[in-house]
């Protein structure tokens, strides 16, 4: 009797030290923090079946936040959570995101849509996008299939090294509004704030992972000078913002990820002298009123929800057919790809050309890339500073003589061009005209500053701004030259070599082929 009792008694004590054990360790997982994100790539410790690296996608289930992912039967699975050793992940709650989320009403939706985006090809589904582009933008062929190719290439932004963005410039009541207003139906987790601050705008892409969401921004010529340098930092990954936030009374760097693609819209572009960067990552389309052949602020008002409902369902299957579709394929290999272009050109080309080189869009959609950057670049050889580049390398061909003792403060490579020489050429071209000083007293005449020049083309451009282009952007050295001392420009030819592709016409796209790997 008393042997019974000793073993119950230690089976107790054992099931008791069990239970604390258990405790203790609860206890110290709920000291892990929990971080809310819209999608992630990582390894959940919960699922010991999938070893590698699983894109795991936001949704609302049920009214419920989950994550979607495709298990080792590529059929689609869900969890409520991501856990690892620092920290436990979960989607966001339905009306937690800042995003456009993802929603199903239940499991039999969600398995439906999965098996319907699995027989889908990225034809069919740029058909799709074309359509609804089509139908709510009353616009030039080529600028609906570019909305539409932007549209699915939005869901992969994350995988290419470097993404595009799209700014419409057009006046009150040119359709430019409906432009992000289909945008936000049909592009990746959008964001479309009506007012924004520089903190909530880097804390939209948040700190988990990159290319949480696509922004979109109206009226974005009166971005802060600080959101716009964020803008134009996020148009590959690794770039960050850090903060200082608090935690537990405390004070921790946080940082804040900038990538992702960009939609914006205003009257007009972006400052050309302060935000020269972010203008040349940008696909600029002009709105013009026209009639769509139906208007999306309609089929998205309440009012006519019961009326127009079928295409409030194509909006809404599309999207979600397109999300699913996106976890299907994000292991896809894309291969790079050789272009008749380089630079800047390149990069806005080849990713969205990568996705798609299998398809049979892809000569139509290089043609529209094609033309859009014509008239990006048509922009930059009118500038002031293609103008300067042109005269610059006139006088290149003609040098003037130098003596021998002005010779020596010349560097090797280096030619010389008079100030004069290239600021009256420069008034001649441009058409412009000093501007007058208006004088003082009544009875004296205007006379010419000689310091500003106004022209139809660009306005007013002082010649000390002049000077700062040929200093900055062509590397140009002040020197005096001659007995008179006159006031020249020294040139290097190396620099203005490599800038002759920048200022002249491009090259038409076109895809030269797939780009071998290097051999090890």
């Amino acid at each position: 009797m008393t042997d019974d009792f000793d073993f119950e008694q230690d089976d107790a004590d054992a099931w008791s030290k069990s239970k604390k054990d258990k405790q203790t360790k609860e206890k110290e997982e709920d000291n892990r923090p929990v971080v809310f994100t819209s999608k992630i790539n990582a390894i959940n410790q919960l699922n010991p079946k999938l070893t590698d690296k699983v894109l795991h996608e936001a949704i609302i289930l049920e009214y419920r936040g989950k994550f979607i992912f495709k298990n080792q039967n590529k059929l689609v699975d869900i969890t409520d959570k991501i856990e690892d050793f620092s920290r436990i992940i979960k989607p966001p709650v339905k009306d937690q995101a800042i995003t456009y989320e993802y929603e199903f009403r239940n499991m039999e939706e969600l398995t439906s849509l999965w098996d319907k985006a699995s027989q889908l090809s990225i034809d069919q589904l740029f058909d799709m996008s074309h359509e609804i582009w089509d139908r709510y933008i009353a616009a030039a062929p080529h600028i609906i299939d570019l909305f539409a190719s932007a549209t699915v290439f939005s869901y992969f932004q994350d995988i290419f090294g470097v993404v595009f963005y799209l700014f419409v410039i057009g006046d009150n009541n040119s359709g430019k509004s409906a432009v992000l207003d289909v945008a936000n139906e049909t592009f990746y987790r959008t964001y479309k704030p009506v007012s924004i601050s520089d903190a909530v705008l880097y804390r939209a892409y948040g700190d988990i992972e990159e290319g949480q969401n696509t922004l979109l921004l109206e009226e974005a010529n009166l971005l802060s000078d600080r959101m716009v340098e964020m803008c134009k930092a996020g148009y590959k990954p690794g770039s960050q913002v850090l903060r200082v936030e608090d935690f537990n009374n405390s004070k921790k760097p946080v940082r804040f990820f900038t990538f992702g693609m960009k939609l914006f819209n205003a009257e007009n572009a972006f400052n050309g002298e302060t935000a020269k960067g972010i203008n040349e990552r940008c696909y600029y389309v002009n709105a013009v009123r026209k009639v769509p052949k139906r208007y999306i602020a309609k089929d998205l008002s309440p009012v006519h929800k019961k009326r127009f409902a079928k295409y409030l369902k194509m909006l809404s299957d599309f999207r979600r057919l397109m999300l699913l579709w996106r976890i299907q394929h994000y292991t896809d290999d894309f291969k790079p790809l050789k272009l008749s272009v380089e630079g800047r050109d390149r990069e806005l080309t080849e990713s969205i050309l990568m996705l798609f080189y299998d398809s049979k869009y892809r000569d139509r959609i290089v043609n529209t890339l094609d033309i859009c950057l014509q008239n990006k670049n048509r922009v930059k050889r009118e500038s002031k500073e293609a103008l300067l580049f042109d005269i610059i390398q006139k006088y290149r061909q003609t040098p003037i003589p130098v003596d021998p003792e002005s010779k020596k403060q010349i560097p090797e490579g280096f030619f010389i061009v008079t100030i004069n020489d290239i600021i009256e050429t420069f008034k001649d071209e441009s058409n412009s005209e000093w501007k007058f000083y208006k004088p003082k007293k009544v009875d004296e005449e205007a006379v010419p500053s000689k310091t500003t020049l106004i022209s139809s083309q660009f306005g007013e451009i002082t010649v000390v701004k002049i000077s700062d282009i040929l200093k900055d952007r062509f590397g140009g050295i002040r020197v005096r030259i001659g007995h008179d001392r006159i006031r020249c420009y020294a040139f290097p030819e190396e620099i203005l070599d490599g800038l002759v592709s920048t200022y002249s016409r491009p090259d038409k796209l076109r895809i030269l082929g797939i780009e071998e790997p290097e051999p090890e």
